[in-house]
C-alpha cells in the first residue's frame, strides 16, 4: 500500500500562519461590512432599483441625474456651510482650552475629566440635551436671553436659527474631541523655544503666531481632516433636532441620501448620490493634503 503525502504548505505561509490566524478574523469583518457594501452600492448605483428590485440597468443614467438635482446642491451647501462653521469654532474652541488645561491651575484634573464626556457619549442623545436647551418656550437659553431682558430666539423654528443652532452642537462635540490631541500637541512643543522667544522681546501673541500654530501645523491638519469627514456624514444630530426643516434649511447630504433610499425607496439613486459624495471627499482631502506639504 503507497501512502500519498499531501503536499506541505509553502514556508512563507507556515512561518506567518499566527499572524495570518490573527488578522482572518478582522479581513473577514473588513470584506463582509465595508468592501462587500462598497461594491454592491457601486452595482445599485447603475441600475433603476426601488423597492420591487431592478427595474433595468441604466448605467450613468442615476449620476447624471444627481449633476441636475438642486436639491442634493442644496444639501451640499448646507453641508459645507456646517462643516465650515463647527470645524472652525470647534477646532479654535479646542484649542483655547488646550492651552488652558496644560497649564499648571487649580481643579484642572476634574476638568480633564469633564470635558470628554461628549464625546463618549451618544450623538443623538448629546443632541436631544440641546434640544431641550433650544427650546423656545422652556428652553435655557431663552430663558437667559429673558433674563437680560432680550427677545426669545427661535432657535431650530426659523431657517435662519436653525443651522446656526446645529452648528453649535457639532462644535460643542468638536472641542471634547479635539481638545485631548490639542493638549498632547501643545506639551510636545519645546519649551526652549518659548524661553528665546521671551528673552528676544516677542509677548504672548507672536509666541503663539511663531512657535506654537507652526510646531502644532501637522496636527491641525489631521484634526481639520478629520472634522471635514466626520460633518459630511452628519445624521444623528439631524434627526434629534430638525429632521433637514425647517424649509430644508438643515438638509445635510447624509440626511438626503436616507430620505431617498428608505423614504422615496430610490435605492439606485440614493447609492449614486453616496458615491458622488465619497469622490467630493476624495477631492477635498487630497486638496487638504496637498496644501499642507506645500
Amino acid at each position: 500500500m503507497i501512502l500519498q503525502h499531501r503536499p506541505a504548505l509553502p514556508p512563507a505561509i507556515r512561518r506567518h500562519a499566527g499572524a495570518y490566524l490573527f488578522i482572518g478574523p478582522a479581513l473577514v469583518l473588513l470584506v463582509v461590512f465595508n468592501i462587500w457594501p462598497a461594491l454592491y452600492t457601486a452595482w445599485l448605483s447603475l441600475q433603476d432599483y426601488g423597492i420591487l428590485g431592478s427595474n433595468g440597468f441604466i448605467g450613468l443614467g442615476n449620476y447624471a441625474h444627481v449633476l441636475r438635482d438642486g436639491l442634493f446642491w442644496h444639501s451640499l451647501l448646507v453641508t459645507s456651510i456646517y462643516t465650515i462653521g463647527s470645524a472652525a469654532l470647534g477646532l479654535a474652541g479646542a484649542l483655547a482650552l488646550a492651552a488652558l488645561v496644560t497649564r499648571k491651575l487649580p481643579f484642572m484634573g476634574w476638568f480633564r475629566i469633564l470635558y470628554f464626556i461628549p464625546s463618549v457619549t451618544s450623538l443623538f442623545v448629546n443632541a436631544t440635551i440641546f434640544g431641550w436647551l433650544f427650546d423656545y418656550n422652556l428652553g435655557l437659553f431663552n430663558y437667559w436671553l429673558t433674563s437680560l431682558h432680550l427677545q426669545r430666539a427661535p432657535w431650530l423654528q426659523d431657517p435662519n436659527w436653525a443651522l446656526f443652532s446645529v452648528i453649535v452642537v457639532g462644535a460643542w462635540g468638536g472641542v471634547s474631541y479635539n481638545l485631548p490631541i490639542y493638549a498632547a500637541g501643545l506639551q510636545s512643543v519645546n519649551r526652549d523655544l518659548y524661553e528665546a522667544a521671551s528673552l528676544d522681546g516677542a509677548n504672548g501673541w507672536q509666541r503663539f503666531q511663531s512657535i506654537t500654530l507652526p510646531a502644532i501645523a501637522p496636527i491641525t491638519r489631521y484634526t481639520v481632516i478629520l472634522a471635514i469627514i466626520g460633518s459630511f456624514q452628519l445624521i444623528a444630530s439631524i434627526d434629534a433636532l430638525t429632521s433637514g426643516g425647517p424649509e430644508n434649511a438643515t438638509l445635510v447630504t447624509i440626511k438626503y441620501i436616507q430620505l431617498q433610499g428608505f423614504e422615496f425607496l430610490h435605492f439606485g439613486y440614493a447609492s449614486a448620490i453616496t458615491l458622488f459624495l465619497l469622490a467630493f471627499l476624495l477631492v477635498v482631502t487630497w486638496l487638504q493634503l496637498r496644501s499642507g506639504r506645500e
